[in-house]
């Protein structure tokens, strides 16, 4: 699924106008967290192109944050060893 397909989908999954989406987007209140996020995706992106990956997996793992979890923004994962390394992404 290419990604306009997915923002549709979306939008009728969350009952969003499509055609106020981008109002919703650049709304003051919601700028920074997408910016956060937005962050995390480009960080996990950078990781993986520079690191070896033959030795290290990087991922952004989905976690719903209402379940009480540690939000982990990156994970990066040495697969000879399997220690894991978490980055906390800040703008």
């Amino acid at each position: 699924m290419n990604w306009t397909d997915k923002l549709v989908k979306f939008c009728e999954e969350y009952n969003i106008p499509i055609e106020y989406l981008a109002d919703v987007l650049s709304d003051p209140k919601v700028v920074p967290m997408i910016r956060g996020k937005a962050f995390e995706f480009s960080v996990a992106a950078t990781l993986s192109r520079i690191l070896n990956p033959e030795e290290w997996k990087v991922d952004k793992p989905i976690i719903n944050s209402q379940l009480g979890l540690h939000d982990t923004d990156v994970r990066v994962t040495h697969l000879l060893t399997k220690k894991v390394l978490t980055v906390e992404c800040k703008v």
